[in-house]
């Protein structure tokens, strides 16, 4: 994310570094350097504001889903509790009770 809030910085400080590197070694005067490099600072600020505007949401947008994806796949049953007299009637081969899913919904809902 700190990468995204110093784009625009990065953007002038090459575009100029390269721009007065260029200048000066073809022989460019200073005026007419001075005058591509006003432009330049301009239009790369603009350019890099842009982008980092487009990417910050872009960030924000893949946070907030990733979020949702989270929560959504929770899933909750209910399960009936088994009274005391239903325990002590259970012997060792009943211990195991066969739930149909589709049963609990209904009751969670009712």
């Amino acid at each position: 994310m700190s990468l995204i809030v110093i784009l625009p910085y990065v953007l002038i400080i090459l575009g100029l570094t390269i721009n007065i590197t260029f200048g000066l070694c073809f022989g460019t005067s200073i005026k007419v350097l001075m005058i591509k490099s006003i432009f330049l600072i301009i239009g790369l600020t603009v350019c890099g504001v842009l982008i980092s505007d487009i990417l910050r949401a872009s960030y924000i947008n893949r946070k907030k889903s990733k979020e949702e994806e989270k929560q959504s796949s929770t899933f909750e049953a209910y399960i009936p509790p088994i009274t005391d007299e239903e325990l002590q009637s259970l012997t060792e081969e009943e211990e195991f009770h066969e739930i149909n899913p589709a049963d609990l919904y209904k009751k969670k809902q009712t």
